[in-house]
């Protein structure tokens, strides 16, 4: 909208310019008539006001970004999974998916992380479809409500609550496919504010947006981009193994599975401190990261969906090196981004337990940028924590070898 004031503003400029010019009448006359021609196009392709966009222009828009994402490299997108069913009111979307292996969880589910992507992702295209910009995520949070098996089907809706000058606030619905049972809740707050080369195109009128687009990003179908099938995954599938899982987590040699494989060689445990007493705060345990291709966004900075994922495993992490026995389940997540991550760079994972109690724990994770040189530490990039429900001691895993005491491994980036 500014746009096309600015281009109006030129109407009366040239105008003014003419008549000070004193050159000529012939040249005079000439601005004039050159000004109001360009006033007249701008008027064609800007709208002088916003104009909510018909269904089929606003599902064209999801459909065009998916397609570009299917182009790209991360699993963090969602893309080789996502189809768009439509887009019933304006700034909202409905997709789906089918969990397959590539979105598991230890247990066969569907995994928190992937569940956080599935957020940040689709409530960017609700973004997109209200003719919004995509910029960089602030925050994001999650409540789990319910879990699913392999193969089910899994809708899912995103809606713009409120589009602002400088930030969307959004909210996502992940409804179970077989019976409609409401599986999770999140909420994203997103950078709306485009660059300055790009607010000419989104100002474009609908008709001339929807031609353009069909030019620039052919879709692309998703079966074109499937993810490979995950490798075959051990037993047992239980509470005991679940921990002894995650109580490996990112040491030399140790498989990582379903959701969790993109982090394979570029995490690496780097050390343990002092388990927590009396439910108090433990001195984290430590993870180094590089950030590879596999982990970035299309800025080339570290996926708001693979921030949210590790925080998800190195939160379980967190309470399967305790003594209690059990990780738990998720009740919910949340995620604070301050500061980008860019391809390359090694990143040092933080992960504690602030409190365990009889029924509940909540860990922290804190992500810090490594300096050059390796040493100290660097600014911090992000910020979350999440909540696991716990069945209680007496239902602990009999033989689970407590992970407390164990020492660092050598680093392998």
């Amino acid at each position: 909208r500014s746009f096309a004031k600015s281009m109006y503003l030129l109407l009366g400029a040239g105008v003014v310019s003419a008549a000070l010019a004193a050159v000529s009448t012939r040249i005079a006359i000439a601005a004039a008539i050159g000004s109001a021609a360009l006033a007249l196009i701008a008027k064609g392709l800007f709208p002088g006001r916003p104009r909510k966009l018909a269904s089929a222009h606003r599902l064209q828009r999801v459909r065009a970004l998916l397609s570009l994402l299917r182009g790209g490299k991360t699993p963090y997108d969602l893309a080789a999974f996502l189809e768009a069913e439509g887009s019933p009111d304006d700034g909202k979307v409905v997709l789906s998916l089918t969990l397959e292996p590539a979105l598991h969880n230890f247990l066969r589910s569907m995994h928190g992380g992937a569940i956080a992507s599935a957020v940040d992702v689709c409530t960017t295209l609700a973004i997109v479809s209200a003719g919004g910009f995509p910029g960089v995520s602030t925050s994001l949070g999650v409540s789990y409500l319910a879990g699913c098996g392999p193969g089910e089907k899994i809708r899912i809706e995103a809606t713009v609550l409120k589009l602002g000058a400088t930030l969307a606030y959004t909210e996502c619905r992940l409804f179970r496919g077989s019976d409609g049972a409401l599986m999770a809740r999140g909420w994203h707050v997103k950078h709306v504010v485009p660059p300055l080369p790009l607010s000419p195109l989104l100002s474009l009128r609908p008709a001339l947006a929807a031609r353009l687009l069909a030019h620039l990003a052919p879709v692309r179908q998703r079966a074109a981009a499937k993810a490979a099938a995950a490798a075959a995954e051990p037993e047992p599938r239980d509470e005991k193994g679940k921990t002894e899982y995650f109580g490996r987590f990112g040491e030399i040699g140790h498989d990582l599975l379903g959701w969790d494989a993109p982090l394979q060689d570029a995490l690496c445990f780097a050390g343990e401190g002092a388990a927590a007493g009396g439910g108090g705060v433990a001195s984290p345990a430590r993870w180094r990261f590089k950030v590879g291709p596999a982990h970035v966004n299309g800025y080339g900075a570290l996926h708001g969906g693979c921030t949210a994922s590790v925080i998800d495993s190195l939160g379980t992490a967190a309470i399967a090196l305790g003594e209690g026995g059990e990780c738990g389940v998720a009740v919910s997540l949340d995620v604070q981004y301050l500061s980008p991550a860019k391809k390359g760079d090694e990143v040092v994972w933080e992960a504690s337990v602030l409190k365990r109690g009889g029924r509940l724990a909540t860990m922290e994770v804190r992500a810090h940028a490594v300096p050059k040189g390796g040493r100290g530490r660097g600014k911090l990039l992000a910020v979350g924590s999440l909540t696991k429900s716990l069945r209680g001691p007496g239902a602990s895993a009999e033989g689970a070898e407590p992970q407390s005491l164990r020492a660092g491994y050598p680093l392998n980036l």
